[in-house]
This record gives structure tokens, sequence and C-alpha cells, in this order.
């Protein structure tokens, strides 16, 4: 049985201790936790996670230069990243998700709910071929990340927002925020524009 590995990043030890415990029963994880950015990228240096939690509003963990950082690594720029916040701030989503977060987590959330979230950027991060990600990675002018890029693949085959969730196992919601960041950065209006464009950068891959 595969053991997915998973680091936790919050400065409150009992959320982090419930998570951890809670995982780590299903028999299938390993939960490593740190309390600021500075000691999670020192455990990446000999670590290597299936998906990161980070929380938003930590004085400690910057987590939104944290998330940039990672993006921008060679190394780490395709682990599944999940940031979380107490505050709901519908603005506070769309910068995570413009920086290349995964997905978001409110807190006060079940367990449950943590494990399903981990589940599916995981299952998300593994939706298209890691060869197709990094050729397609740095390919466009838009510095789209790898999860907008993601969107566009599915997009100029024709798949609704919808079915891109489905695909993606995230949210339509969350496509619908990644299709206005995208047609933000690429100074586009709709996804006919956008799927002609995408074919002239050359991001025309088959699975």
């Amino acid at each position: 049985m595969e053991v997915l590995s998973l680091l936790f990043i919050d400065d409150y030890p009992d959320l982090m201790l419930l998570a951890q415990e809670y995982l780590e029963q299903r028999g299938k994880y390993q939960v490593v936790t740190a309390t600021s950015y500075e000691e999670a990228f020192s455990l990446l240096k000999s670590y290597f996670p299936s998906c990161l939690v980070c929380d938003i509003n930590s004085p400690i963990t910057p987590s939104y230069r944290f998330l940039k950082t990672l993006r921008e690594h060679p190394k780490y720029r395709l682990i599944p990243f999940l940031l979380m916040s107490d505050s709901g701030d519908f603005p506070e989503l769309i910068r995570g998700l413009s920086l290349g977060a995964d997905g978001y987590l409110k807190k006060p959330f079940l367990p449950q709910v943590l494990l399903q979230e981990v589940q599916a950027a995981v299952r998300q991060a593994t939706a298209l071929p890691t060869s197709v990600l990094l050729e397609v990675l740095g390919k466009d002018s838009a510095r789209l990340t790898a999860t907008e890029k993601k969107v566009v693949y599915w997009i100029i085959r024709g798949l609704s927002n919808r079915e891109i969730a489905q695909e993606l196992y995230i949210s339509k919601r969350t496509v619908d925020t990644h299709v206005r960041n995208i047609l933000g950065k690429t100074g586009l209006q709709n996804r006919t524009e956008l799927a002609h464009w995408a074919y002239e950068q050359g991001n025309h891959y088959s699975i």
C-alpha cells in the first residue's frame, strides 16, 4: 500500500495534532508538521511530501511567499498545495489560486474534510502525466500556474468548467476562478480566444 506523505504547516499545535492523528489512523498517511516557513523549507531538503497544507493567516508562516517560492522552484513546483484560513475571505482565495494553490480549506474544518481535500489534491496532481506538465511549464508568456495550465489543457479539448472540475477533482467554483485568472493574465475575453492563444503557445499535447 502506497503511503502518502503530508507536510502540515501551522502555528496551532492542537490543530496539527488532530490532523496528524486522524490521517495516520487511516493507515496510508504519514504527517510531518512545521510551525514556520523556515522550518518547512528546511524539512523539504530531505523530505518530499505528496501534499502541503499551509495556514494563510499565521503571523509566523508567510504562506503566500512560501507558495510563490515553491512554485518557482524546479524541484517543488508540482507538489499539491492546500491553503487554510479562518476568514473565508474571497480575495485571499483569488490570491492563493493565482499563485498556484490547488485548493482552499476554511477553518474550522472536520478531519474528514481535510482528508477529502488532500485526496483530491493528490489525484489532481496526477490527472495529467508529469512529463506533459513539465513540458508545458514555462512555455507560455503569461506565467500561468501549473493548475491553470491543466485547466487550459482541458479547455482546448472542449470540456466545460463542470467537466474540468470532475477531471481535476476540484469544485466548479474553483475552476471558474482559475478561468477568470487565466483570462486576466492573458488579456483575453473568452474561452474561444483562450483556445486559440493556447494553440499559438504550443500547448496542444495529447495524454
